[in-house]
């Protein structure tokens, strides 16, 4: 049996809003405006004006965040454009559909996006459109990664549109600022587009030989804009994707219209966090550590799903040990660091990231519970265990399968919590560093590919 899943155009049709004529041009227009390009540029002022005429906030918006920007104040950068699902949707694929002809190309010099691909010939071409930052690394970096070592040519778009900007990360694999300049050239090659929200459609519906990837990484809920709207648009993707996958096991929640939705939890590249040794993390730029205390350590996004109550319970009855945190900080973290064995490095690239944490005696994941975290697959779940570390965890529901993993201590309350760091201080750690190992190479992301590469 054939385990192709065949691209289906119909389906893909689906997707499209039925967009007013104001802001979505159709085909024929598109044709005829590629010889007047002065009269595309005036359509273009004309939609705007027409837009914030009735759309009084966000012309407000606009106005406060330009005034914002010309004096330069930082809180232009935190400053929240009011939109909904639909009139981003809209905006989106109104904007991305004037890259679709020739003309409105000619000033960006696509010749390096040309170049890249008549390069070689590819096993396939796989675009992730404009999400998320390259840094730090999540689960489409990890996957693109894994993809470009078996000769997919793969890029990822950076959120950053104002102008083209192509960097190689590794062999086959691009960054891209301006997922928008991809249009045109993409036009005649058969594409994978890998998908997480709703919002990379308008770049999706662009691309005529497409085949649809939808990956779902979180609840829909978590999503900024997320209405009814988004709600509608995720069921009619759902059907109408070539390749459904999900990365935890409770957000079957949402594939429930998709029978074969394929089950992909993270994963790790166990190769980035091998053959390491450990320096002093004493010595570390941004913290000051006690010496010969007991490293318990944590990186990934600081956030509201973290459980602070109990991170500040564990740290404060636990003074002989010191508590470091790595990542971008998204929340108020005062009352926790002021704790004296608490401590906050900020953002580390994923490069230097794996030299650091093997620094770490105690991996931890001190989630909250609730629905958001349950439906979390960890990534440094399985990149703790690639460093060998014992891991420290709440009973979030994905890493109750692990359970019995020698490595893993799965805690519900403080005294628990910390009972299972002391358990594993006092225990032979070399043991249970090589079952982490072992089970990290069971986890590594080039089985998570294989996994579904059959049905590229």
């Amino acid at each position: 049996m054939n385990d192709k899943l065949k691209s289906n155009p119909f389906l893909h049709n689906k997707l499209n809003f039925e967009l007013s004529e104001e802001r979505f041009l159709n085909e024929v227009f598109l044709q005829k405006i590629e010889n007047f390009p002065v009269l595309w540029k005036v359509g273009d002022w004309l939609s705007k004006i027409n837009y914030y005429s009735k759309n009084r906030k966000q012309l407000k918006f606009k106005i406060i965040y330009f005034f914002h920007k010309l004096v330069k104040s930082e809180k232009f950068k935190t400053l929240a454009f009011p939109d909904t699902f639909e009139d981003a949707y809209k905006r989106k694929a109104y904007n991305y559909s004037k890259y679709r002809i020739k003309s409105y190309n000619k000033n960006s010099d696509l010749s390096k996006i040309y170049e890249i691909l008549s390069e070689k010939k590819y096993s396939g071409i796989i675009v992730y459109p404009s999400t998320i930052h390259w840094e730090p690394l999540q689960r489409p970096q990890q996957l693109l990664r894994e993809f470009a070592k078996l000769d997919y040519l793969c890029f990822f778009c950076e959120p950053k549109q104002s102008h083209l900007s192509i960097v190689k990360v590794e062999s086959n694999l691009y960054t891209i600022s301006g997922d928008q300049y991809l249009i045109y050239p993409l036009q005649n090659f058969d594409i994978i587009i890998l998908c997480t929200w709703m919002l990379n459609l308008p770049f999706a519906n662009l691309i005529p030989k497409k085949f649809l990837w939808y990956d779902i990484i979180d609840r829909l809920e978590i999503f900024s804009l997320y209405d009814e709207k988004m709600l509608n648009k995720h069921e009619q993707f759902v059907e109408a994707a070539d390749l459904v996958t999900y990365s935890g096991l409770q957000l079957t929640d949402f594939t429930k219209k998709r029978s074969n939705a394929i089950y992909l939890p993270n994963g790790v590249i166990t190769e980035d966090f091998t053959n390491l040794k450990k320096t002093n993390l004493k010595k570390f730029p941004t913290i000051q550590l006690r010496k010969d205390k007991p490293i318990i350590g944590f990186y990934g996004a600081i956030a509201e799903w973290l459980d602070f109550k109990l991170i500040h319970d564990v740290a404060n009855k636990s003074p002989e040990w010191e508590f470091v945190f790595i990542g971008q900080i998204w929340t108020d973290i005062n009352e926790i660091s002021r704790l004296p064995n608490v401590h906050f490095t900020g953002l580390i690239p994923y490069k230097k990231l794996p030299e650091i944490a093997i620094n770490f005696d105690i991996g931890i994941i001190p989630f909250t519970i609730n629905d958001l975290t349950n439906s979390v697959s960890p990534i440094k779940f399985f990149e703790y265990a690639a460093l060998g570390l014992p891991v420290v965890t709440t009973s979030f529901y994905e890493i109750t399968q692990y359970k019995g993993e020698s490595f893993l201590q799965i805690a519900s309350s403080t005294d628990e919590f910390i009972e299972a760091i002391r358990n594993f201080l006092n225990s032979k750690l070399s043991d249970t560093s090589e079952d982490a190992k072992l089970f990290a190479n069971k986890h590594h992301w080039a089985q998570r590919v294989k996994k579904i590469i059959k049905y590229f």
